[in-house]
């Protein structure tokens, strides 16, 4: 009669194990395909917002295009005009009604200037000039005249001398008859221009839309900063390491502005040193899939916990014998071993410490070999603490817990954080000098590290250290609290004497 629940055991163990893997079985097939369409969801977030961005690196590089286009066909224009006859002769009111014209037609114009080889006013589209008005300092004037090649110069941002308002310089030089410098025609663009044309655009608060000239110079920047306008963005990651290594693309890259991670596109203007650039924050882009993911993982995770509770009702139903509960016992101690282990220094922790100690002594009884434990204590750590704060306090104690660990060489040796700044070894196999010499070993390597200790008195970290030894042969049957005593008291000792020591010291001869 015994011979049935016995027989019934295996059977029942077999039968949980086999609900227990479907459901398991059924929750991963759940979960990977969850865990693969959030995947596929983050990777179209980003392919979308590399498309927008795209798209509007494109719009706005054709419409600084077109704009600066339009500018220097005018320019050649006029310039075509006026090479007709010598500037001294021009028909200036003729001139200016012709300017005037071309501001009507083109939105973007702020004026239109020609200037002599002197720099002075000659024509505008105003129907005046300011009182002594000459523009002989501008960069785009010393350019032209300092170059002799025909070509369009567009310079960075400037403020109108007859506006005060933010313009760009877009200018071309004048030769007389004889190829000589005869003077400057300039078309210059409101920056309001491309201020307005970018919040045409739906991004959010932390996109941003740029152009700049290929140095770095930024031109305009959405959102609109007026003191932005002229800074250099060449040292940033985005100029340095890609805008000025490719004629386009597409990058992840943090801001010089905020520091933002941001996906940005970018792509030279052709014919022009100019760079167009857009760009969506990390976090707009994945705004939309995190609210969607955290909706997928309620969703997924209500199942999830109704599959678990439906198996583990299955499971308690089938647990009947007395080896389901010794092997539930063992997955609890199974997992108490993963807790034995100090989160911060990495070493052994108190609980692993109490549990090996016993069997340790246990051990050295039964083999006749000598346990050695030393204690060792931080010295002044907590006017460590107080003088350089917590952060640096853990790091001493990470610093301090390596040197222990580096001296338990031995597979049987333990180094446990015992509490605070106090920590052990564990020295199975070790006499009174194998425990005084690792003991030094641990001094001499601390001393290498040379931290600084400015409240202490010798300057520098220093530790304290006790040891005792357990000996079969000489001493009464092991007990842990009577060597874990021992050794406590030869740490006060140590530090009694003055700290920084060992304690005791080696016997003489």
């Amino acid at each position: 009669m015994v011979q049935g629940p016995v027989a019934a055991a295996p059977r029942n163990l077999a039968t949980q194990r086999l609900a227990l893997a479907l459901v398991v079985c059924a929750v991963a097939v759940i979960l990977a395909l969850e865990s693969w369409q959030v995947w596929r969801s983050y990777q179209n977030a980003f392919a979308s917002a590399r498309n927008d961005v795209n798209n509007i690196t494109l719009a706005v590089s054709q419409h600084a295009n077109d704009a600066f286009k339009e500018a220097n066909s005018l320019l050649l224009s006029i310039r075509d005009r006026l090479e007709d006859a010598p500037l001294a002769q021009l028909d200036r009111q003729r001139l200016y009604q012709l300017l005037s014209r071309q501001m009507t037609i083109l939105p973007q114009l702020h004026g239109l200037f020609i200037y002599d080889r002197n720099g002075d006013w000659l024509v505008t589209d105003r129907s005046a000039s300011p009182p002594r008005a000459k523009n002989a300092d501008r960069e785009y004037f010393k350019f032209h005249q300092q170059h002799a090649e025909d070509q369009l110069y567009i310079g960075a941002i400037i403020n109108s001398r007859s506006t005060g308002e933010p313009i760009v310089p877009v200018s071309r030089r004048l030769n007389d008859a004889q190829g000589r410098f005869a003077g400057v025609i300039l078309a210059t663009i409101r920056l309001q221009y491309f201020v307005d044309y970018y919040e045409r655009f739906q991004l959010d608060e932390r996109g941003a839309i740029t152009l700049a000239l290929n140095d770095g110079t930024l031109v305009v920047r959405r959102p609109f900063r007026l003191e932005h306008v002229g800074i250099s963005l060449a040292a940033g990651e985005l100029f340095s390491q890609h805008v000025s290594q490719a004629s386009k693309g597409i990058t992840m890259a943090h801001a010089l502005f905020d520091g933002q991670e941001r996906l940005y596109a970018f792509e030279h203007l052709p014919g022009y040193p100019l760079v167009a650039i857009a760009s969506l924050s990390r976090d707009s882009i994945l705004a939309s899939w995190r609210q969607d993911v955290l909706r997928s993982v309620t969703v997924v995770g209500i199942l999830v916990v109704g599959m678990l509770i439906f198996g583990f009702s299955l499971l308690r139903q089938l647990r009947a014998s007395v080896r389901n509960e010794a092997a539930l016992r063992q997955a609890h101690d199974d997992l108490q071993v993963l807790t034995l282990e100090d989160s911060l220094t990495g070493l052994g922790n108190r609980r692993q410490f109490d549990t090996l100690l016993p069997m340790e002594l246990a051990r050295a009884q039964r083999n006749g070999q000598p346990l050695s434990l030393l204690m060792i204590d931080v010295d002044h750590f907590k006017a460590y603490n107080d003088h350089y704060g917590h952060p640096a306090g853990d790091r001493c104690l990470q610093a301090v817990a390596g040197v222990v660990a580096s001296a338990a060489r031995r597979p049987g040796d333990l180094a446990v954080r015992y509490g605070g700044e106090e920590m052990a070894l564990l020295l199975p196999n070790c006499d009174e000098l194998g425990a005084y010499r690792v003991a030094c070993t641990v001094q001499e390597r601390l001393e290498a590290l040379d931290v600084i200790h400015a409240t202490s008195p010798l300057g520098r970290l220093t530790v304290s250290l006790g040891f005792a030894v357990y000996r079969p042969a000489q001493d009464a049957p092991p007990q842990a609290a009577s060597l874990l005593a021992s050794a406590d008291e030869a740490l006060y000792a140590a530090k009694h004497a003055g700290r920084n020591r060992i304690h005791p010291p080696p016997a003489s001869g």
